[in-house]
């Protein structure tokens, strides 16, 4: 019976880490949204990994830079793995429509 009350215990530490981050995508969407600099920029629950991600475009490395910090002052539900692509050029939004 050890086996079976672990696959519980892990799946409701999956469920409150899904519910927290959850909690801090609603929380966290209008913060960006309220920002110019972030406009482009939408926050989710990554489905049953109990994180939130990230997802958009800033136009300038102080951008991300300032996005960066508000991330980290947060009080995200977890630990902060941040990933990022540049592109060169002048930005085409016709082609990142549709993907956020």
């Amino acid at each position: 019976m050890i086996g079976n009350a672990t696959s519980i215990y892990v799946q409701r530490e999956q469920l409150a880490a899904c519910a927290a981050a959850r909690a801090y995508t609603d929380r966290m969407q209008p913060v960006l949204s309220a920002d110019p600099r972030f406009k482009d920029i939408v926050v989710y629950e990554f489905s049953g990994y109990g994180c939130a991600r990230f997802r958009g475009t800033v136009l300038e490395e102080d951008d991300l830079a300032a996005l960066q910090r508000l991330i980290d002052h947060s009080a995200p539900p977890g630990n902060i793995t941040v990933y990022h692509s540049v592109s060169v050029g002048s930005p085409n939004p016709a082609a990142t429509r549709g993907y956020r």
